[in-house]
């Protein structure tokens, strides 16, 4: 497989499609908390696998009981995100391997920033609104949606939390907008006794934030 940047070929690796889109997937917030299933090609049917396994008090020589699993399929509609990326002869020609590699960085947070916004937002980082079939978590309606109130951030975290946990999920990690980083490592600062938070002059953002609540922080 090769690439043409202006008429100029240069030559990639067979798997460089498909380890590029992993690699973008694993790299999103989404692909960093929840797990990715491949699916066969054309493969449009995946099962999923809703438990029901639960164990019981017993004894010896008596009758064990027994447990029933449930399954449901779901069936998946595809989108299509694209760009066209333009580069100049003369850059190409410079020096093509390390252009392509400073391309494939950019190309693959690109689409790191699209899966995050598809399934976050309901939207592309363009602004686009998806309409497909299966609209992604926002567009659900099965999405908690709680108000952010910066004077109260562990109030809001809480009954974020709360709404979470009562649409029969077990939030496991935070996804936050990192603009929120600095109020996030104030409400987890401790206080002195006239409520003042006790903190160096200036904190570890990258540490102090990281895990909220005793849950992870990903921004």
């Amino acid at each position: 497989m090769a690439v043409t940047l202006d008429t100029f070929p240069v030559d990639i690796q067979p798997e460089y499609t498909r380890t590029l889109l992993t690699n973008a997937f694993e790299q999103s917030l989404v692909g960093q908390v929840v797990p990715s299933q491949p699916l066969t090609l054309g493969g449009q049917v995946i099962p999923i696998y809703d438990g029901g396994i639960e164990v019981g008090l017993t004894a010896e020589a008596t009758e064990k009981p027994t447990s029933d699993f449930t399954w449901r399929s779901a069936t998946l509609s595809t989108a299509i995100v694209a760009t066209i990326v333009v580069v100049s002869r003369e850059a190409a020609l410079a020096n093509p391997a390390n252009m392509l590699d400073i391309v494939e960085q950019d190309l693959r947070n690109s689409i790191s920033r699209a899966v995050d916004s598809l399934v976050l937002h309901g939207r592309d980082p363009r602004g686009t609104d998806y309409t497909g079939t299966n609209v992604p978590v926002v567009g659900a309606g099965n999405a908690a949606t709680v108000s952010y109130d910066d004077a109260d951030v562990v109030g809001t975290l809480l009954e974020a939390y709360q709404a979470a946990a009562g649409e029969g999920s077990d939030p496991s990690a935070w996804l936050f907008d990192p603009r929120l980083r600095a109020d996030l490592v104030l409400a987890n600062a401790t206080t002195d006794v006239n409520g003042n938070p006790v903190r160096p002059a200036l904190p570890n953002l990258n540490t102090a934030a990281a895990n909220v609540a005793g849950l992870p922080a990903l921004y």
